[in-house]
């Protein structure tokens, strides 16, 4: 294992990352606060930062299927020459 992996695994084992995101994950459900309330250089405020991103990742995956689901189900407009027109719809003389 490289240092780099090893150091970065020992961050996210680190019991303040783990207490700054378990308090980011109860404020991302709650939809607040808007800043964290660590300082820049704790790990809690890591752990709070990476919780609110992976809380908006979530959404933003839902809203996207859901969209997606949407589009699917709505019928297609399309230009058929053999459709009614307005025309007879409203006069059917013509």
């Amino acid at each position: 294992m490289s240092q780099a992996k090893s150091f970065s695994a020992r961050i996210y084992a680190s019991p303040e990352y783990r207490e700054g995101y378990r308090t980011g994950c109860q404020a991302a459900h709650l939809q607040r606060p808007k800043e964290s309330p660590y300082l820049l250089q704790d790990l809690r405020h890591l752990g709070w930062i990476d919780a609110f991103y992976d809380a908006w990742s979530a959404r933003r995956v839902k809203i996207n299927r859901a969209w997606e689901h949407r589009e699917a189900l709505e019928p297609k407009a399309t230009n058929n020459a053999a459709a009614p027109s307005a025309a007879r719809l409203t006069n059917p003389q013509r």
